[in-house]
């Protein structure tokens, strides 16, 4: 009995150590596991930081792009904005899209909307439409009149000039004689303020939203 005894403790002491044995095994692997999947991810992380590091780097050179040109493109707002003028001498220009919200990549076109003013007809001048000539649109759309006038400006390039009336928001679209570095022409599209052209709201909802966290604009 007692040599029986003896041998079933020294079972339990032998089995107690191959458990303490096979625990300390499994944590080994568990670790060396651990460390088999982090460094198979470093090249991934690597990868990450750098592309971040390249798109901080293109925001920069775009802003740098940008204020280089920007007085090339302020005189080709200024010559649209005085050819609406003569069409429509109430009519404001003003600049929407990745112009001007800084987001402006190397190349890209203009976008401008032309805000026409609400006209008022009285008893004393029944036809008040008229001063703005907007009563045109009868037999010509907007987007024709101002392209017809475009096609006569020197500094447009006048094969260039097409309108797109089919879009949900028609535009004319155009190359000037402006050029960049590389020999690429300013291209502008002008819309006309509508119902459907939300514009002018986009530029304020990305603008505060840059405001608010300036790491988003990269």
């Amino acid at each position: 009995v007692s040599r029986s005894t003896a041998t079933t403790d020294t079972d339990a002491d032998a089995a107690a150590l191959l458990a303490a044995a096979s625990a300390r095994l499994s944590g080994a692997a568990a670790t060396l596991a651990s460390l088999a999947a982090s460094a198979a991810l470093v090249p991934v992380r690597t990868m990450h930081i750098a592309l971040s590091r390249d798109v901080e780097r293109y925001a920069v050179l775009c802003g740098e792009w940008m204020a280089r040109h920007k007085p090339m493109y302020e005189t080709a707002v200024g010559k649209v904005r005085s050819v609406v003028s003569q069409l429509w001498p109430r009519a404001q220009v003003k600049v929407f899209g990745s112009y001007a919200t800084g987001l402006m990549r190397p190349g890209s076109d203009v976008d401008l909307v032309v805000t026409l003013p609400k006209v008022r007809t009285t008893t004393a001048i029944p036809n008040a439409a008229n001063l703005e000539g907007l009563l045109d649109t009868a037999k010509d759309t907007w987007q024709a009149n101002l392209a017809r006038s475009l096609i006569q400006q020197p500094w447009v390039v006048p094969e260039s000039v097409r309108t797109i009336e089919t879009a949900l928001v028609p535009i004319v679209s155009f190359a000037t004689r402006f050029f960049t570095e590389g020999g690429v022409a300013v291209r502008l599209d002008v819309s006309f303020e509508g119902p459907l052209h939300n514009g002018l709201a986009t530029n304020e909802l990305v603008s505060r939203a840059l405001a608010g966290r300036p790491a988003l604009k990269p």
